[in-house]
């Protein structure tokens, strides 16, 4: 296959910013609203990108959406952007991106990487393959993308798996996000890295719980989740929900999902004090070892 090359010529660029600038200027509050006219100005308003100058999203972006990498990805370039050159369908793009976040909030960049989702990927990565504010906070942490990382890492993002996590049903559970939000968001986070003294960072870390001799048994004797007000179906879809939302990368393919019946079983039990001290020690620490 022949390889285009992109226009070398500087006032070109430059001109073709500038129609960028003015294009997404006219986009209406749709756009605002989550912030993608930050990536219209260079992008356009339907991500079809500039040749040789700004890559496209559409038909191209999504191709992200379905692994942890590929996500990981996808934050890093819009918070801290990169430089060295990348090849999408045949052509070259050489230069740097800027990062255009730096004044948002984590929770307004996963708004914005949500709003990509929506608009470039399939109904189902529109559920499954959503950003939280714990991604972003990672993406900070990392930083730019320099030219020889980025290779590396876009490779593997795009080497990820493209079925859905085993996880990925139990994410799409509204109901289920909505009762977290009012039963456990408060100590926790909306996006379950809130860390208070005896409270545990979940984010990246809960579904080791599963894989621990009890710690099945001991995600539903807490007092806190033994005592939430919800049936034990309810409860139980809120489990997986939590689950697959904070530590969908560490559920095992088998991922037996708790079920109201067990919920009934577990929750009706005392926790013990070792449960308590142990879930105390889980939650130690910043959770920045979750990169």
């Amino acid at each position: 296959m022949r390889q285009r090359s992109g226009c070398g010529c500087r006032t070109w660029r430059t001109c073709a910013i500038f129609l960028c600038l003015a294009l997404a200027h006219g986009q209406g509050a749709d756009a605002q609203a989550d912030h993608y006219d930050r990536c219209a100005a260079c992008h356009l308003a339907d991500g079809s990108g500039v040749p040789g100058a700004f890559p496209p999203l559409a038909g191209h972006v999504q191709r992200f959406f379905s692994s942890a990498q590929g996500r990981k990805y996808l934050a890093r370039l819009v918070v801290g952007g990169a430089t060295g050159s990348v090849e999408i369908d045949g052509m070259r793009y050489a230069g740097a991106m800027p990062g255009v976040v730096a004044d948002l909030t984590d929770a307004e960049v996963a708004d914005l990487l949500n709003g990509l989702v929506r608009r470039f990927g399939s109904p189902a990565a529109a559920t499954s393959a959503l950003f939280v504010a714990g991604d972003v906070a990672g993406a900070r942490r990392a930083g730019v993308l320099a030219s020889d990382e980025r290779a590396t890492v876009r490779q593997r993002a795009l080497a990820g798996p493209a079925s859905p996590s085993p996880g990925a049903k139990f994410v799409a559970d509204g109901r289920a996000q909505r009762d977290w939000m009012l039963q456990c968001g408060g100590c926790h986070g909306t996006d379950g890295q809130l860390s208070t003294p005896g409270m545990p960072v979940l984010r990246g870390r809960v579904a080791r719980y599963l894989v621990e001799e009890g710690g099945r048994a001991r995600l539903v004797r807490l007092p806190g989740v033994a005592s939430a007000s919800l049936t034990n179906a309810r409860l139980a879809a809120t489990l997986n929900w939590m689950l697959a939302t904070f530590d969908g990368e560490h559920l095992a393919e088998d991922f037996d999902a708790f079920t109201g019946d067990e919920v009934a079983l577990l929750r009706n039990r005392p926790p013990s004090e070792v449960d308590v001290s142990e879930a105390s020690e889980h939650g130690t620490g910043s959770g920045d070892d979750n990169e």
